[in-house]
C-alpha cells in the first residue's frame, strides 16, 4: 500500500510496524487494510504534505493502527458537520468490531486518526 500510494500520489508512506507482529485473522487484516488506504487518500486529498506515518500496534488484547500527518490540519467541529463517507464507514466498522475511532488534528499541525479494535472473534464482522 505504501509503495502504491507513493507512486501513483507521490505521498512518501514510512510504515512502523513490529518485526514479530501478526494479526489474528484475515478479516482483521484487510479492515486494517482499507482503513488504512482511506486515511492515506484523505492525507493525499487534503493534508497538503509529502509524508505520513502508519503505525500499527498490539496494545493489550487490541490491535492499533494509526495514520498521522504533519499538514493542514482541520477543526474537529467542522468535520462533525461534514464528515465524509470514508471516514463514516471506517468508523461504523470499527464500532461492529466493538473497538473506538479518535481523530486528532490542529489546524496547521497536522492530524492523527487511531482505530483500537479488539483481536477477538468480532473481526469476521468487519469484512
Amino acid at each position: 500500500l505504501a509503495d502504491r500510494i507513493q507512486t501513483m500520489h507521490g505521498l512518501v508512506v514510512r510504515v512502523e510496524i513490529p518485526d514479530k507482529m501478526t494479526l489474528p485473522s484475515e478479516a482483521m487484516t484487510m479492515f486494517l487494510f482499507r482503513a488504512a488506504q482511506e486515511l492515506l487518500f484523505n492525507v493525499v486529498a487534503h493534508a497538503r504534505v509529502r509524508e505520513a506515518i502508519i503505525r500499527v500496534r498490539h496494545i493489550r488484547r487490541c490491535v492499533s493502527l494509526a495514520v498521522s500527518d504533519r499538514g493542514r490540519g482541520f477543526d474537529l467541529r467542522q468535520l462533525r458537520d461534514s464528515a465524509g463517507f470514508g471516514l463514516l464507514s471506517i468508523r461504523e466498522r470499527v464500532d461492529l468490531l466493538g473497538g473506538r475511532m479518535k481523530i486528532k488534528s490542529i489546524p496547521g499541525k497536522g492530524s492523527t486518526v487511531r482505530i483500537v479494535v479488539p483481536e477477538g472473534d468480532k473481526s469476521e464482522d468487519a469484512r
